[in-house]
């Protein structure tokens, strides 16, 4: 434990009275954009590799100088993802809508055949 590192008696961990609430708004490969609940935005790391996070993700967050490290994720209420034969790729966390999107015929294809059939009137 550094000199200025203070332990709390309680939970045995260092600076875990620091801690403060968030919600994860972007992630760059290990890097987070995180809302704190006083609306400050930081950028944060994770503390460990065994954390998986999603966007949506309510976060405990030791600040620093520069910056922040995620400690903890809070329970989710929802998780949105996608898996395949190997593995699971978290989407999006504590999601209440979702909007899907669907083009049935490509629109390429769609001016092809109007192209045709304008050529088929004009003959």
């Amino acid at each position: 434990m550094s000199r200025g590192a203070r332990r709390d008696r309680s939970t045995g961990k260092v600076g875990s009275s620091a801690l403060r609430d968030g919600l994860v708004l972007a992630s760059l490969r290990r890097h987070f954009a995180v809302l704190l609940d006083s609306g400050e935005h930081v950028e944060c790391v994770l503390k460990g590799r065994s954390m998986t996070l999603a966007c949506g993700d309510r976060v405990q967050v030791a600040t620093t100088d520069g910056g922040g490290v995620i400690v903890a994720i809070l329970p989710r209420i929802t998780l949105f993802y996608r898996s395949d034969a190997f593995r699971e790729k978290l989407i999006a966390a504590n999601v209440t809508q979702i909007v899907g999107v669907v083009a049935p015929i490509a629109i390429g294809w769609l001016l092809f055949r109007r192209s045709q059939r304008n050529a088929s009137v004009d003959v």
